[in-house]
């Protein structure tokens, strides 16, 4: 969501969130779809990563957007992985990014099973 209602929206579907945040006692802070939970400890934090995804994908049925921890996994320097992730551009204009391109190699794109239409049209080419 884009625009003066998108805070609105997020304050009223993420309501939900905060009751149940503060029914287990977590202290959080949130402004419309932004909202940081805090832990003591990293593993006590990765435990509360994983309840917040498990609750805002299958109660709320939210998509939770983790594309920094993405691209620094696929090779992106973190600088660039937390420009690329903090962007409210959608991903068309996304994709043609340096950080896209970096982690989403042509390997990559293979090894997730997708065809090199670069390839399919070398070897259809041969053909003719």
């Amino acid at each position: 969501m884009r625009g003066p209602m998108s805070p609105l929206l997020a304050n009223i579907l993420l309501d939900d969130l905060d009751k149940e945040l503060e029914r287990q006692g977590l202290p959080f802070v949130r402004y419309a779809d932004d909202f940081a939970v805090f832990a003591r400890s990293e593993r006590a934090a990765q435990r509360i990563m994983e309840s917040v995804t498990r609750y805002l994908t299958k109660e709320l049925r939210l998509m939770v957007k983790r594309r920094r921890e993405m691209l620094i996994r696929l090779g992106v320097p973190r600088r660039q992985a937390i420009r690329h992730a903090r962007s409210r551009k959608g991903p068309w204009h996304m994709a043609k990014t340096i950080a896209s391109g970096v982690g989403l190699t042509n390997a990559w794109l293979g090894e997730q099973g997708l065809l090199s239409l670069k390839t399919l049209w070398a070897s259809l080419a041969q053909l003719r």
